[in-house]
């Protein structure tokens, strides 16, 4: 039986790390001299400001301003990851209630997030009776020309290898979305935003791959997937799930503020007929509203039920 972990951004937010809402804001801070592109933030969720960032190759002035939203998200993440760095990342000294040890548990994480809390915080000590590590697949971190030092996570950049094969006892980290410090070989950002995810995923082989894994660790026979703080607004996530709860009778636990409510559609919020989507009906074996800084600080009967998961 596998146990499998999607991470969104409300996991990041145990930490501080801002919602979609608050990068809104913080781009318009940087890019609000600009009519176009402030336009297109005020309008919506900065996602929608762009459909996932393209290749980069003309100098018309789309892509400019393309580039230069880039930059700006490339700049957010930056700040992001050393506040993020300054964290304390455990909520309760009692081994009891690690959340390393927590994540220890399963057999491969798969993340929606950009930021590097995982890489700063959890990746250097995984040490257990289970794993001797923690692998990112198919992708290989060093440091840019003109850097040395000390292993920082925040100052490495990572490039495919082309292998997403998961040797020895490391435990698979999968980001499928990329991250703020990736880049392909020709040192495009591997990093997608935007409405339309699933086809900029598609011209990166590595994050192909990694949805690939999605899909087959799903679908096994007896696996359990827990998600945090993902608000189900990827169709091409949500999807997969739907898959194997259909197909394998697949259990998903929900750690959510809104619960079961987090599988609705927010945009049809406030309308009078509001149709059902298909991720409504996945097989929930399990739901916390609590916030994990909240059942990891002693939180006794959250923390129990959590821990059932794994039972």
């Amino acid at each position: 039986m596998g146990h499998i972990l999607l991470l969104g951004a409300g996991f990041s937010r145990n930490w501080g790390a801002p919602l979609a809402n608050e990068i809104t804001g913080s781009l318009l801070g940087e890019l609000h001299n600009d009519a176009v592109l402030a336009q297109r933030l005020r309008s919506g969720p900065f996602e929608d400001a762009f459909a996932g960032f393209q290749r980069l190759r003309g100098d018309d002035e789309n892509s400019r301003r393309l580039r230069r939203l880039q930059e700006a998200v490339t700049a957010l993440f930056s700040r992001m990851n050393a506040a993020l760095a300054g964290t304390t990342f455990e909520f309760e000294n009692d081994l009891a209630y690690s959340i390393k040890k927590f994540l220890e548990k399963f057999d491969a994480i798969f993340t929606l997030n950009q930021d590097l809390l995982l890489e700063i915080h959890y990746h250097p000590n995984v040490v257990s009776t289970k794993w001797s590590g923690v692998a990112i697949p198919g992708m290989q971190g060093g440091y840019e020309a003109g850097l040395s030092g000390p292993t920082d996570p925040t100052k490495l950049t990572w490039r495919p290898t082309g292998d997403v094969a998961v040797r020895g006892k490391l435990q698979p980290y999968f980001k499928l979305h990329g991250s703020s410090n990736w880049k392909d070989e020709q040192g495009e950002p591997v990093l997608i935003m935007g409405s339309a995810k699933s086809g900029a995923i598609d011209r990166f082989p590595v994050l192909k791959a990694y949805h690939d894994k999605f899909r087959n660790m799903l679908g096994q026979p007896g696996a359990k997937l827990m998600v945090i703080g993902y608000s189900f607004q990827d169709n091409h996530i949500n999807q997969v799930v739907c898959d194997a709860s259909a197909r394998t009778g697949l259990g998903t636990f929900l750690v959510d503020p809104n619960g079961r409510d987090a599988l609705k559609d927010p945009k049809m919020a406030d309308a009078m007929i509001k149709p059902k989507r298909d991720v409504e009906d996945i097989k929930i074996i399990g739901e916390l509203k609590r916030p994990l800084s909240a059942i990891f600080h002693h939180d006794v009967f959250a923390h129990g039920e959590l821990m059932r998961f794994f039972a």
